[in-house]
């Protein structure tokens, strides 16, 4: 079984950038994470229906093509995009980091064509350096991960209520 994930993370928890990212990708989920550095994750969670697949990626581009000027707003903030893929022990890894509308490390489409570990190890780390994340296993990156994290749901605007936070089910939990 493979492992997918294309989103954005930083090591804030600012609630005007999580409105802001909520406003602008209104089709994404925003979580809250812990390890390995305290902020959160923005990102499409892959469709699982047939026929929609064309949405969603044209959606998961969008978060990656819109994030430079988004960061724009946020000019204290770092934010990284990143793109993986697992399948039988091999990944890939795609990603860049920007602050303040400029991008300071671009490694999309690094690396020769064969997958070399050592290789796309060092451009994950590149750029998670910007999130004074150091080392080599990122737990977002852990099947089931997300399981385990809140997700931060804010209510539409013309409610005045809080923040609400739900907890996920684990998969295996799903009959209570």
């Amino acid at each position: 079984m493979g492992f997918s994930f294309t989103g954005i993370f930083t090591n804030t928890k600012d609630k005007t950038v999580i409105e802001a990212a909520k406003q602008r990708w209104p089709f994404c989920i925003i979580y809250s994470v812990h390890l390995p550095f305290d902020g959160i994750a923005i990102y499409r969670e892959p469709e699982m229906i047939d026929g929609t697949y064309v949405q969603s990626y044209n959606e998961k581009d969008r978060i990656e093509n819109e994030l430079q000027e988004f960061s724009s707003q946020f000019p204290d903030i770092s934010f990284i995009h990143l793109r993986t893929d697992c399948h039988g022990g091999d990944c890939t890894y795609d990603g860049f980091a920007c602050r303040h509308g400029k991008i300071i490390i671009d490694n999309r489409g690094k690396g020769p064509e064969k997958i070399i570990t050592h290789i796309e190890t060092e451009k994950l780390r590149e750029v998670l350096k910007v999130l004074d994340v150091y080392s080599i296993h990122f737990e977002p990156f852990v099947r089931g991960f997300f399981d385990n994290q809140e997700m931060i749901i804010y209510p539409k605007k013309h409610f005045p209520e809080p923040v609400t936070v739900i907890r996920k089910k684990p998969w295996w939990n799903f009959w209570t």
